[in-house]
């Protein structure tokens, strides 16, 4: 990129012109490294915040759904209760289960739902809540496995 044999005689404004043209481009570069690194630098900073609150949320005892699933849990709830006339409300499994093995005890409920994922209903609201599935599957990008 430079040239290291400079004849100090024949020194020309050609020669300055390119060592100027090579510094910009260094500049340039080293810019968009240091952009990169702030950016990766704010992302692990956003992560390691979400992190501390998600064990802050489980010291405390409070568990941190997927918000696909409150989502769900949302729709089930507004439709069902449309649908029947009544309040109807939709439980979330880990929330009704008091785990006592020490392995799963202080488990993300995300963990959680992806070795267990039910939805308990009463029999007569089953056949409507299979009509919305569609709506359902688009809010959590996978169909519902019966």
């Amino acid at each position: 990129m430079f040239n290291t044999n400079i004849d100090l005689e024949n020194l020309d404004l050609d020669y300055f012109v390119e060592m100027q043209d090579n510094i910009n481009k260094l500049k340039t570069e080293i810019s968009g490294v240091l952009h990169s690194f702030k950016e990766e630098i704010k992302q692990n900073n956003r992560r390691i915040a979400e992190i501390s609150s998600h064990i802050s949320n489980l010291d405390r005892g409070v568990k941190n759904y997927d918000q696909r699933l409150l989502t769900l849990k949302r729709i089930l709830e507004q439709k069902l209760s449309q649908k029947y006339s009544r309040n109807v409300n939709v439980d979330i499994l880990s929330d009704l289960l008091e785990v006592k093995d020490p392995n799963w005890k202080n488990a993300s409920p995300n963990k959680i739902l992806k070795k267990l994922c039910n939805i308990f209903t009463f029999a007569s609201m089953t056949a409507y809540i299979l009509e919305i599935e569609v709506e359902i599957n688009q809010i959590t990008n996978k169909p519902i496995k019966n």
